[in-house]
């Protein structure tokens, strides 16, 4: 059920509710009994167990209040969801709005750590955004050692790759979407103003938590 929280946002338009197959099966044996009655005249109860194969789905984002999709990572679930404005917006998203938004429903500002997760996305804006959904506020920062940019949503493995191109170095990273099938990729990394008003404009932003993490 969505949260009070979420109700709290609803000037804005949320997406998430991506499908996946859950990992986890179970086979749970059960009981069937049959008879028969043509044993040279003697009634005969034949008992037998069979093995049903049982379903048993999970659910690896029971924790989080939130609508969100989960996908599965190295280390666990994690469960997205993404935040976009109304119908034929035209508005860029702060970066500041962006977490704002996030944290308002019990999550964190999200990475993208698998393809999977990106192609998804990408589906989902080409099937069901009706305006030009260019980019979104992703979870990334600047590690001010060796100078490159690592995920730091808490969950998502270590680096960036590739490397976000820097189009202002006071900026925060946005995953600009390559919706272009003839063209490989899923798109690229730039930081970017936080007003989000460049060209293209920022106009979306991944939020997040963990779900169920692997021992």
């Amino acid at each position: 059920m969505v949260s009070y929280r979420l109700l709290s946002v609803l000037f804005i338009l949320t997406i998430g509710l991506i499908g996946v197959e859950g990992d986890n099966q179970e086979e749970i044996p059960c009981e069937d009994e049959s008879t028969t009655s043509n044993n040279n005249g003697k009634d005969t109860t034949v008992t037998t167990t069979t093995t049903v194969p049982k379903t048993t789905t999970t659910r690896p984002c029971a924790n989080v209040d939130a609508p969100v999709t989960p996908f599965r990572r190295k280390n666990g679930y994690w469960c997205s969801l993404m935040f976009t404005f109304t119908a034929n917006s035209t508005n860029s998203y702060t970066y500041s709005r962006g977490v704002s938004d996030c944290n308002l429903n019990g999550l964190v500002l999200g990475s993208l750590e698998t393809d999977e997760e990106k192609a998804a996305y990408i589906k989902l804006v080409k099937e069901t955004v009706l305006y030009d959904l260019t980019a979104f506020w992703v979870a990334a920062s600047l590690n001010k050692t060796d100078h490159k940019y690592y995920w730091d949503d808490g969950q998502a493995v270590g680096l960036l790759d590739p490397q976000p191109t820097v189009v202002d170095p006071n900026g925060r990273v946005a995953w600009f979407l390559n919706k272009n099938s003839s063209v490989p990729g899923y798109g690229d990394y730039r930081v970017v103003a936080t007003s989000g008003r460049g060209t293209p404009r920022v106009n979306a932003v991944f939020c997040g938590a963990p779900g169920l993490q692997f021992s």
